[in-house]
C-alpha cells in the first residue's frame, strides 16, 4: 500500500530505487575489475580494444553490439588474422564482460548464431593445420641449466637464481612470483613454507601454503637459494615488502618497503628469457617453446613421473580440482606409461 512504509530493523523505510541509485560512483569499476586476475584483466582490455577499433573502422556500434556485429567480427578474425580459437574465445568473453559491466541488454548471450561462428573459426583453423601451442616442460635437467646461468657473485644473479628455482619447485605462475612478500616465506628445519594470499584459482583470497623440502643437492636447492636472496635483502636493510624487486647498478632497490610494490610478470618473463638465451638450450630437444610457464609444467610432469598423485599435484600447483590443464600435463607421462601398445611386441 502506497501510504504504508515497511520498516527494516525498526528504523528506515523501504523506498523504490531512484535515478541516483542507478549510477555507479567514479572509480567503482576499477574495484570490480580488481576481482579479475591481472593477466585476465590485461587480456580482456586488449581484446576489447581490438574489437572497439574494428567497430570504429566498420561503422558498427561496439556497445551494445548486435549478433550480426559479433558474427561479422568473428568472420574478420577468421579470414584476416591468424587468431587462435582460444584467443577468439577470450575476445568473446571480454565483449560479454563489457556488456555486463555497463549493463546494456545482451540478447546474444546464448546465441546459436554466435556459437556457430566461433565453432566455424575453430574448424577453419584445424583445416589449416592449427595445433594448440604448448609450453615445453622445463624438467630438472633444464632447470639446472637455467640456474647455472646466474652469477652468484652479483645481487642480480642471486635474485634470478631464487626466481628460477622457486618458479619450478613452487610451480609458480609469473604473477604469483611477483606478488610474494618477504613475510610470505617461512624457513624451518625441514625446508621452506611459502604462503600465497591469492591466486588464479583462489580469487577470494583464502590463501594457501606450499612446502618445499631441502634438496639433496645443495647446489640446486630452492630453499637455500631463497634464503640467500632473503639474507642479501636483509643485509641491504630490506626486511619487509616485495620479495623480488629490481636491482640497478648492483644495488637492491629500496622502493616498496612496506608497500604493495612488486615485480611485474613481464619482468619475471625477461629474467627467464635471458636465462634461456645464456643456457643455449636446443629447442629441437624440447616439445614446445621454453617460456616462464615451462617451469610450472615441468614441475607437474616431474612430479607425475616420480609417482605423484594427480590430486596432490593439482593441490600443490594450485590448479582447480577439475582442471583439464593439469590432466593434460599428466598425459605427457601417462601416455607412455599406460598405453596398451607397450604390451604389444610386433
Amino acid at each position: 500500500m502506497d501510504d504504508e512504509l515497511a520498516i527494516i530493523g525498526g528504523s528506515e523505510p523501504v523506498r523504490s530505487a531512484g535515478a541516483r541509485d542507478r549510477i555507479v560512483d567514479d572509480g567503482a569499476e576499477q574495484t570490480v575489475m580488481a576481482g579479475l586476475a591481472e593477466n585476465t584483466r590485461r587480456a580482456y582490455e586488449r581484446a576489447w580494444s581490438d574489437f572497439a577499433t574494428w567497430c570504429g573502422q566498420n561503422d558498427r556500434n561496439p556497445l551494445p553490439a548486435s549478433e550480426e556485429t559479433l558474427v561479422s567480427y568473428l568472420h574478420h578474425l577468421t579470414v584476416n588474422t591468424d587468431c587462435a580459437p582460444s584467443s577468439a574465445g577470450v575476445a568473446m568473453a571480454a565483449i560479454r564482460r563489457a556488456h555486463r559491466m555497463h549493463r546494456p541488454p545482451v540478447p546474444w548471450a546464448e546465441s546459436e548464431y554466435v556459437t556457430a561462428a566461433l565453432r566455424g573459426l575453430k574448424n577453419v583453423r584445424i583445416e589449416q593445420g592449427y595445433r594448440p601451442r604448448r609450453a615445453a616442460a622445463a624438467r630438472t635437467d633444464v632447470v639446472r641449466q637455467l640456474a647455472d646461468t646466474c652469477d652468484l657473485g652479483t645481487p642480480t644473479g642471486v635474485r634470478d637464481r631464487a626466481i628460477l628455482l622457486l618458479g619450478y619447485r613452487f610451480a609458480a605462475r609469473r604473477s604469483e612470483l611477483g606478488v610474494l612478500r618477504i613475510g610470505d616465506l617461512t624457513f624451518t628445519s625441514q625446508g621452506l613454507e611459502v604462503y600465497l594470499a591469492k591466486s588464479k584459482t583462489d580469487q577470494d583470497g583464502h590463501g594457501a601454503v606450499t612446502v618445499i623440502p631441502y634438496s639433496a643437492n645443495p647446489e640446486y636447492c630452492t630453499v637455500r637459494a631463497a634464503k640467500a636472496w632473503v639474507d642479501l635483502l636483509a643485509a641491504e636493510g630490506v626486511k619487509e615488502g616485495a620479495l623480488f624487486r629490481p636491482v640497478r647498478y648492483g644495488k637492491v632497490q629500496q622502493k616498496g618497503i612496506g608497500t604493495a610494490y612488486r615485480m611485474s610478470g613481464t619482468a619475471v618473463e625477461q629474467i627467464f628469457k635471458r636465462a634461456v638465451e645464456l643456457a643455449d638450450i636446443d629447442p629441437a630437444e624440447l616439445n614446445g617453446k621454453l617460456v616462464p610457464h615451462s617451469l610450472r609444467r615441468g614441475w607437474a610432469t616431474d612430479a607425475r613421473a616420480a609417482g605423484g598423485d594427480i590430486v596432490e599435484i593439482a593441490r600443490g600447483g594450485r590448479w582447480s580440482k577439475r582442471s583439464a590443464v593439469v590432466l593434460d600435463y599428466m598425459d605427457d607421462v601417462d601416455r607412455w606409461r599406460s598405453t596398451p601398445n607397450a604390451k604389444i611386441d610386433l
